[in-house]
């Protein structure tokens, strides 16, 4: 089953009473041969809910716009799981989420297409971008829908 790496870390957590937040990426995985596309961010939040709550059909589209209409089509159910089980699905991924709302400041701070510079050497342009940002910047992120498990966890 997807996911299932951190289900041991998550069990142990609660066993200890200790609040957690997961937050996961929407991504698709393609199906060898057939040119469809299992949902594994739904698949991983049921997951992690311990039951279906959300459909796990495929689909025939692997893109950014796939992945926001997945999202936009569950968004009440996706809402009731943030609620009931503090698990938070990206629209897309981090870099697209982050773009949705802040593309011109990322524009202004990294490059013309910020979400393929940070998807590109991740790691090094994450901690560039953390650099560059503004207490404001940092304030925009954590008010946003997209990163409210950072709101969760704070509080």
């Amino acid at each position: 089953m997807v996911g299932i790496a951190f289900k041991t870390y998550i069990e142990i957590l609660n066993e200890l009473n200790i609040f957690n937040v997961i937050k996961t990426d929407n991504d698709l995985r393609s199906v060898t041969g057939k040119g469809i596309y299992s949902v594994l961010g739904f698949l991983r939040c049921n997951n992690y809910a311990g039951k279906q709550l959300l459909p796990t059909a495929q689909i025939n589209e692997n893109s950014v716009d796939a992945k926001r209409k997945l999202y936009n089509d569950n968004i009440t159910t996706l809402d009731e799981i943030r609620n009931d089980y503090n698990i938070y699905l990206s629209k897309c991924d981090l870099e697209n989420d982050l773009d949705e709302f802040l593309h011109d400041r990322l524009v202004a701070l990294l490059a013309a297409n910020p979400v393929a510079y940070l998807q590109d050497a991740k790691n090094y342009h994450m901690v560039e971008l953390i650099e560059k940002l503004t207490d404001a910047d940092c304030r925009t992120i954590y008010n946003h829908y997209n990163f409210a498990c950072l709101k969760e966890v704070a509080e």
